[in-house]
């Protein structure tokens, strides 16, 4: 890989980084990527979400499961 590609991915995975969110829908508990704008996408998801009707909440370090309860 050149220099340029080299600090372009280093650019992109500055951007973003990964978590773990709860699907306030369905509460599906699943890994997700966190943009620095705010955006989260679900790993391994190709339409973005785990049902029709839920947002993703992070969990953030610590927090458990049972604050979404």
């Amino acid at each position: 890989m050149s220099e340029t590609g080299e600090r372009e991915a280093e650019e992109e995975a500055a951007e973003k980084e990964k978590a773990v969110a709860i699907c306030d829908g369905c509460g599906e508990i699943t890994p997700v990527r966190v943009w620095a704008d705010g955006h989260i996408h679900p790993i391994g998801e190709d339409d973005g979400r785990c049902c029709a009707d839920g947002e993703y909440q992070v969990l953030e370090h610590g927090e458990s499961v049972d604050a979404f309860e």
